[in-house]
Parts: C-alpha cells; structure tokens; sequence
C-alpha cells in the first residue's frame, strides 16, 4: 500500500491559534510516519508560521515532504525533494518485478502570493516558481517507472488543467477541491482524484499489476472513515498524547488565544446572570444538550482543544469570553449568548435589547461536516423558549 497525502494544510485549520497549531502539526506528522506514509506535498497553510518552523519539520520528516516548484530565493534550489520512486511488490511476492512508482509533489502557482507574503518577515525568503516547467524537471529525474503520481496543492480545475498540459502522469492527486472526495475524472491519459479533507475520508486506487510487470489496471473507491472503523491503537495514542500535551500547557494556550472585541462593542456576562430576569429561558436552556456542551468534550478529553471550544462555549476568542474551562468555566456550553450576542449593555440597562439571533447562528457551527443530519427547521423548535 502506498500512502500518499494531497498536499499538506497540515499546519492550517487553526489559524491565529499558534500554539495548538504549532503541536497538532508534530503529532499530525509523526502519526503520518507510524502509518507509513510515502509523501506529502506542501500546501500554502504549511507556511502560515513562516519559514524557520517548517525548515525544522522538514528536518525532522525528510522521508515525507515533496515540492517540485518551491525553491529557496537565496540558494536558488529546491526547498524540499521534488520527487521520489517507491518499489512494491505485489503482495510481498519476491518472485515478481517491483513496481516503479514515482511521487512528484507541487503547489499550485496561484499560491506564489501566499509563499511570499508568508515567508519574507523571517527574512528567508521562499519562491514559487511556475509548476509546468519544473514539474516536466521533476518527471525526468524519475527515470523508468511504471505509474506517476502528482501531488498538487491545487483546485480541481487546476489540476485538470495541469494535468492536460504534462506528459507522462498517470495519476493526479489534489487538494483544495472540496469534500466528499468527487468521482474520479479522465484528462488526457491521467486520472484526477480528490481526496477530501479533514482525514474523513480516503481516495483509495487500487493499481492492477500484469502478468509481466507493469499497470493493467485501475480501481477507484472512495472510503468514508466513520464510526465503522475501528480506530488504530497507534494512532488513538498519538492523539490522547496531544490533547494531554495542549492541557499541560494551558497558561501557555490561554496566552495564545486571541481576543477581539465582539462587532457591537458589547462584553459577555454568562448565563447565571442571564437568569436572574429570564429563569424560565434558564430553566429551559438547563434540560437541552447545549447546556452540556462543555461536557461532552471533557468527557472525550477535548476540552482544552481550542479548534473544538468555538461551537462549546460562550465568546470564545472575544474580550470578556471563554477562554479555559480552568479559568471561565461559567461562560462553559452553547448559552444564552452563544445565540443572542454579548449581553453586557442589556444587563446594565434592560431597555437596550439585545440583538435578535440570526437565522445562521445554528449553522454556523451545525455544518454539514460536523452535523450531517442537522436540519434547522426539525431542531431549532428545541432550543427555542
């Protein structure tokens, strides 16, 4: 089996949350060895903490990273390997060939901005130079081999266009192109797959090999990774390991996250001081699962993960807010304001009201990725009061 990620935003999803960001990427890696992982592209958010940090992952995880066209303005070399070759034989047989397989991995050049922008204040400088051309480098280097696989950080669409003007490639890879993963499609002689995001699903091709050597054959399947799948132990170590290391380093997590002042200029109170005038709504709002939201992630040991502590809590990354659940544990659970808005000025004086709840306020955290079955007109009658 040859494992192969479609161009990292291993770092991203957790954007001005440097610290968690910072871990998630080590454990996110040196689970990706455990599993046995061959290659991983670069992707823009891989740079989102700057050169010196992702020349230390690189370091760390040379058998991983690949990068055809990102190069090293000083030097004027590459960043990272542009390609690799695997061998595999079929089934463990040691009577047949191996087969060849060479990796290239690339960004999209619609990223150039984002390289520059993201690395010229470490005063290192990165470029990202136009991927056919160094791409068609990559893919000479490779030598004879029997299937080639191109990472790409790129949209569907660009794939496919990329994809039209490369020869050689069989299989093309890419991110940015939404989830699930989409049917496979034909250009020219390569198949473009998508892969999903998130680690929710696998684009699993299966790679016939003839009778003397060589591809026969392909066999898409796309594999949703739910609740079906057992977890790998390995991995729920690795994963029980961060979230035991982000609550060891809660001082340094609270000091990580970043507090703006809530649109209205208005200052949260929590709910037990919403319930002084409104008991009933209180009353109401104790028996729905909202109220336990910050339960149910310190029942999964989550509930030092800030990715989670949006949807869980009240003002989370707002002046006056949640912050820890060992520092603001009243402002705990989906409440009052979660909905209403911060409600400092409507405590003060009750003849300020405060703003009506939007009708997107569920599904801003009920998406279709975390709640798949969430529909608002069925659900919303539950919470209302």
């Amino acid at each position: 089996m040859v494992a192969l990620l479609d161009a990292g935003d291993l770092f991203g999803r957790t954007s001005g949350r440097t610290l968690e960001a910072r871990l998630r990427a080590r454990y996110l890696l040196s689970g990706m060895e455990q599993l046995g992982y061959h290659g991983v592209a670069l992707g823009d958010q891989d740079l989102q903490f700057g050169e010196p940090f992702l020349a230390e992952r690189i370091d760390e995880h040379q058998s991983l990273f690949l990068s055809a066209n990102l190069f090293a303005q000083v030097k004027g070399q590459r960043y990272t390997t542009a390609s690799r070759t695997l061998e595999l034989r079929v089934d463990g047989d040691s009577t047949s060939p191996p087969l060849r397989i060479g990796v290239v991995g690339l960004l999209d050049d619609e990223y150039a901005g984002v390289v520059r922008e993201s690395t010229r204040l470490d005063g290192v400088a990165l470029e990202l130079r136009a991927a056919v051309p160094e791409v068609e480098a990559a893919l000479a280097a490779l030598g004879e081999v029997d299937l080639v696989v191109l990472l790409s950080h790129a949209s569907k669409s660009s794939a496919k266009a990329l994809a039209g003007k490369l020869s050689g490639v069989d299989v093309v890879l890419c991110a940015a192109a939404g989830s699930p993963p989409s049917e496979p499609e034909r250009v020219g002689d390569a198949l473009v797959l998508t892969g999903g995001y998130m680690g929710k699903w696998l684009a699993q091709l299966t790679v016939g090999v003839g009778s003397g050597g060589g591809v026969a054959s392909y066999e898409w399947q796309r594999v949703t990774l739910d609740a079906s799948h057992a977890d790998e132990p390995q991995q729920k170590k690795n994963y029980d390991d961060y979230l035991a290391d982000l609550k060891s380093r809660a001082d340094e997590l609270a000091a990580s996250v970043q507090q703006k002042v809530p649109d209205t200029g208005d200052k949260y109170v929590g709910a037990g001081r919403c319930g002084g005038c409104h008991a009933k709504q209180k009353a109401h709002w104790e028996s729905t699962k909202h109220a336990h939201a910050l339960e149910s992630l310190a029942q999964r040991s989550q509930d030092f993960d800030l990715s989670c502590l949006p949807c869980h809590t009240a003002g989370f990354g707002f002046v006056g807010g949640f912050v820890l659940p060992d520092r603001t544990p009243e402002l705990g659970g989906v409440q009052c304001e979660s909905c209403h808005g911060a409600a400092g000025a409507h405590l003060a004086d009750p003849a300020v009201k405060p703003a009506g709840v939007p009708s997107e306020a569920c599904v801003g955290c009920h998406t279709k990725d975390r709640s798949p079955n969430f529909d608002q007109p069925t659900w919303l009658p539950k919470v209302q009061h």
